[in-house]
């Protein structure tokens, strides 16, 4: 009867361990300064300034930012003025975070200006280069309505956006 219990219990943990499973975490966080030619050619978000005097705060023991402290450094969605295709257009981060959960790949630029009822999104950004005082990217933009489907994306936009403007970066952790 014991091992009858024992079994049951056993069997019902491994059907439902998903239910025990946590969230996916595979950001890391980069200040600016830390930033080294080794991320070139990487995919990576920013996480701009709110300000002039928006520094980041956290003292860098290791090389990269614990997960529980990127939840507090993303949890305001700042604005930047960016210049694509000699347009100058405001975006604002869009950052998916969670108490268990944030992905690389839902985090997000998303225009405050519309064109024909519809925002801009900045989903891919590349870094081509990296420079005393700015960052060179290379971007795919997509409209709202095609994000999903990934049609109408221009690929390949090159960004030029001055360091000063940045307070750190998002790498993915290796796959």
């Amino acid at each position: 009867m014991k091992y009858k219990i024992i079994s049951i219990f056993v069997f019902f943990l491994i059907i439902n361990f998903n239910l025990f499973s946590q969230g996916v975490w595979n950001i890391k966080y980069i200040a600016i300064d830390s930033l080294s030619e080794t991320s070139i050619n990487k995919e990576i978000r920013i996480d701009f300034k709110s300000s002039n005097t928006d520094i980041l705060m956290y003292k860098m023991i290791k090389p990269y930012i614990e997960p529980y402290i990127v939840r507090d450094l993303l949890s305001k969605n700042d604005k930047v003025e960016l210049t694509v295709d000699s347009q100058q257009l405001v975006f604002i981060e869009n950052w998916l975070i969670f108490d268990d959960h944030g992905v690389f790949g839902d985090q997000t630029l998303v225009s405050i200006n519309e064109f024909n009822d519809e925002k801009l999104i900045i989903k891919e950004m590349f870094l081509e280069s990296i420079d005393n005082l700015s960052l060179t990217l290379s971007v795919t933009i997509n409209l709202t309505s095609d994000f999903e489907k990934n049609i109408h994306s221009k690929k390949g936009v090159r960004i030029i956006i001055n360091k000063s403007q940045i307070k750190g970066i998002l790498l993915k952790f290796k796959d």
